[in-house]
């Protein structure tokens, strides 16, 4: 199960040093000496059928794709898909995996457009070494994709949430510099729930509460 284990960990973005890197190496390699149907289906659709199999395979070709289900969908469904050896069943559920795919994308633009108009109208949001940008009726499934995009093109930490009576829940993702778990953890006093890494977490918050939070980090 090396190769499952690889993707989880590369899919999750955590630091590939110590066991995590062992483990992502030895599921690559077995990977590329006996891919699974979930995975061969997966590439075949995704215009990525030659050549060695990487961490950016994962990180770009295959993880996407799985979250999506997630995302817009049921994710208890990839597990059949990942432990099935039938491949006419794999070829059918990666044509819908793609389907979800090209859904988020469409999503992620809307959400990428939203937030960048936020930061051209407030300057200040994109300056003070951490951005946290919140709106009603972003899809909570797409913010840790528009918050990874954000932090690539800004190079500080970014948190996206969406407002939903009172209650604002989302994504944060981070610079290697900047630990953002530990970050939020400082200022914990007034969040609902959390959780991550260095690099990614997820949070909710009361909305009357964001200021004193920003501040804090």
């Amino acid at each position: 199960l090396h190769d499952l284990v690889a993707l989880g960990t590369i899919a999750d973005l955590a630091e590939l040093r110590g066991e995590n890197r062992f483990y992502a190496q030895s599921g690559l390699l077995q990977m590329n000496k006996d891919l699974r149907a979930a995975f061969s289906s997966i590439l075949a659709l995704s215009n990525r059928k030659n050549g060695a199999i990487t961490e950016n395979t994962i990180g770009f070709n295959i993880a996407p794709r799985l979250n999506s289900a997630g995302r817009l969908g049921d994710a208890n469904e990839n597990v059949h898909f990942l432990i099935s050896e039938d491949e006419d069943y794999c070829d059918k559920f990666a044509l819908n995996l793609e389907k979800f795919n090209d859904s988020r994308k469409s999503l992620v633009d809307a959400v990428y457009r939203s937030a960048k108009e936020m930061l051209e109208k407030e300057h200040l949001l994109s300056q003070r070494g951490t951005m946290i940008l919140h709106k009603e009726g972003w899809h909570p499934g797409v913010l840790g994709i528009v918050a990874g995009k954000l932090t690539e093109e800004f190079s500080f930490p970014a948190i996206l949430l969406n407002d939903d009576n009172g209650i604002a829940s989302g994504s944060a993702r981070s610079i290697e510099e900047i630990n953002i778990i530990s970050a939020i953890q400082e200022n914990d006093a007034d969040l609902i729930r959390y959780g991550g890494h260095a690099m990614a977490a997820g949070l909710s918050i009361p909305i009357n509460k964001l200021p004193d939070f920003f501040n804090g980090l």
